[in-house]
């Protein structure tokens, strides 16, 4: 995993695991992992998706703000595109992107 997918954050540090940040796709057993975390701040949130590749997420766990971006983040390459922006109180559902569409 590149590092940069979790130095780039805020006060990375704070990160904590919480897999209720994603209403639906979550997967933490087996081999294919969907996996969740916040910042303990309020800032961001965020997910890795290995197994289903359809989730959904609470944009409610961003509380510092009232709008939440989305942005997928190429794990290896440390590659990032903005996917969107969302009132901060909605959940959004997001489909993994395959590797070769970046």
């Amino acid at each position: 995993m590149h590092k940069r997918v979790f130095t780039d954050l805020a006060d990375w540090w704070t990160l904590v695991p919480d897999q209720t940040v994603l209403a639906s796709g979550e997967s933490s057993k087996g081999n294919r992992l969907n996996l969740a975390g916040r910042s303990t701040t309020g800032k961001w949130i965020v997910a890795y998706v290995a197994g289903e590749p359809k989730i959904s997420v609470k944009m409610r766990a961003v509380g510092a703000a009232e709008t939440a971006s989305a942005t997928w983040i190429d794990p290896v390459t440390g590659h990032q595109e903005l996917v969107g922006v969302n009132p901060a109180n909605s959940t959004r559902s997001f489909t993994r992107p395959k590797t070769s569409e970046w």
